[in-house]
């Protein structure tokens, strides 16, 4: 799902370069040019400070991945659009934007931008109970996500790259499955795997 959104550009992320691992995921959003639309994302505050106008530049961006809990394939054809749709409201009413929802059955990845007024656990708990909530209360059978969650940092060079990866999760699925994803991605972001990780 693909949320449209209309800010302007006021400055640019500081960019990341993560170490590339590719192995059999060739596809995996790990480099790309200089976007736009994730400058376009930064936002300005201008709090009043002892009667002195302070401003702080941020552009927060995510990819965050989460999966059902016991990664069961929980997210039919029925529940899954309107989980995503669901999701990228609960994002809005955070004050975050949601500039792409996609996933297959047992997962959903996001990519948003972060306002600076909360905690990124406070965002992803808010927003993971929120839609498990609502699941359960629209739709027949027991919903849940698993407890843990990534949610990876992305630059301005790479917001482009993370969106088209988003989008075509059900052509990359077709070749390896979530835990498979799911841990490639956490090694090219240069982090060590938690064999915990997967238990709920």
């Amino acid at each position: 799902m693909t949320v449209n959104t209309h800010e302007p550009a006021i400055g640019r992320a500081v960019q990341q370069k993560p170490r590339i691992l590719r192995r059999n995921l060739a596809s995996l959003p790990l480099g790309g040019r200089h976007n736009n639309a994730a400058d376009s994302a930064a936002q300005t505050h201008k709090p009043e400070l002892e009667g002195e106008l302070t401003v702080s530049y941020t552009n927060l961006l995510l990819h965050v991945v989460f999966g059902t809990k016991g990664r069961l394939p929980l997210l039919n054809e029925s529940l899954e659009p309107q989980m995503h749709s669901y999701l990228g409201g609960i994002v809005r009413n955070l004050g975050g934007t949601a500039f792409e929802i996609n996933g297959i059955e047992d997962h959903v990845h996001l990519l948003v931008k972060v306002p600076p007024t909360i905690a990124v656990s406070d965002f992803l708990r808010k927003l993971k109970s929120s839609s498990s909530k609502w699941a359960n209360e629209n739709f027949r059978g027991r919903f849940a996500w698993q407890r843990r969650y990534g949610a990876f940092s992305v630059s301005a060079s790479m917001f482009e790259q993370v969106r088209k990866y988003i989008r075509r999760q059900k052509e990359h699925h077709r070749r390896f499955d979530f835990k498979t994803e799911m841990e490639e991605l956490v090694r090219a972001s240069g982090l060590e795997l938690d064999p915990n990780f997967w238990r709920d």
